[in-house]
């Protein structure tokens, strides 16, 4: 007798889950999946200038009464054109413009929101918000400076740690080195008259560059230095700013971590 009603308690259990996951499908399925072109838009812009970004949208299923918009931190950066759209079949590579655009007077710093999309399904009148935004980020500054926004106050400028969470997903201790390699390599640019602060900064620029060393083969960690270089030396000022911190650092040598100790660099968790 026992035996019989611990075996109709794990019928009921077995029944009850499964009816869950029967609900759970049904859910997943009935929210509609939309695909854009590319996982995210990051602009860089100076006061007054305007971009059109081209992008796609497409859907695994038909919808109709699409309607997109932005969040209301983009309102005044972002428009997107069409902004209705009557009908995506499932075969439909539907072209869209995001322009950007500020105005001379837009305070710089870092906007950040989302393209939203929603729909009805056909045949059943509901209005669904997708799960499938696209994210915007859009970076205010001035063209020929070598300071930019660091609105969070980590000592990484706002559009550089939107390029490593961007270009680094996958790997939180990429992301780590790589803030404290622009954290160490902008302070050295911000800096660049004063050689005592360029002397540290060097130091602390080696650093970084063993950290990326520990947490990355070294082709890799080249390359990524090479990118994190790159991204912040981006206008003319900051060359400037390189060239001379550079010219500080001429003739004197900084003592390195031998490859065993190059976890012994990194500094952010």
């Amino acid at each position: 007798m026992m035996l019989r009603k611990f075996l109709l308690i794990i019928i009921l259990f077995n029944s009850v889950v499964m009816a869950g996951d029967k609900k759970d499908t049904q859910n997943t399925q009935d929210t509609q999946p939309v695909d854009w072109s590319q996982d995210s838009i990051s602009i860089t812009l100076a006061p007054g200038e305007s971009i059109d970004v081209p992008v796609t949208l497409s859907s695994a299923k038909r919808l109709g009464h699409v309607e997109l918009s932005v969040t209301k931190d983009l309102l005044n950066l972002v428009t997107v054109t069409p902004k209705d759209i009557k009908d995506v079949r499932v075969s439909d590579v539907v072209k869209i413009i995001v322009r950007v655009k500020s105005q001379s007077t837009t305070p710089l710093g870092s906007y950040n929101g989302i393209v939203q999309i929603s729909a009805d399904t056909k045949g059943k009148g509901k209005s669904f918000s997708f799960t499938q935004p696209l994210p915007v980020n859009i970076l205010i500054q001035n063209p020929d400076t070598v300071p930019a926004a660091d609105n969070d106050g980590n000592g990484v400028w706002d559009y550089m740690d939107i390029f490593i969470q961007q270009k680094y997903t996958n790997s939180p201790p990429t992301q780590a080195a790589a803030r404290q390699l622009s954290r160490a390599l902008q302070t050295g640019l911000l800096n660049a008259d004063d050689k005592r602060i360029a002397m540290e900064q060097a130091g602390a620029t080696d650093r970084a560059v063993e950290c990326m060393f520990f947490v990355q083969p070294p082709k890799d960690a080249a390359r990524i230095i090479s990118e994190l270089e790159g991204a912040i030396v981006n206008n003319a000022a900051r060359s400037r700013a390189y060239v001379t911190y550079g010219e500080q650092l001429a003739g004197e040598v900084f003592p390195g971590q031998t490859a065993s100790q190059f976890s012994n660099s990194c500094n952010e968790q």
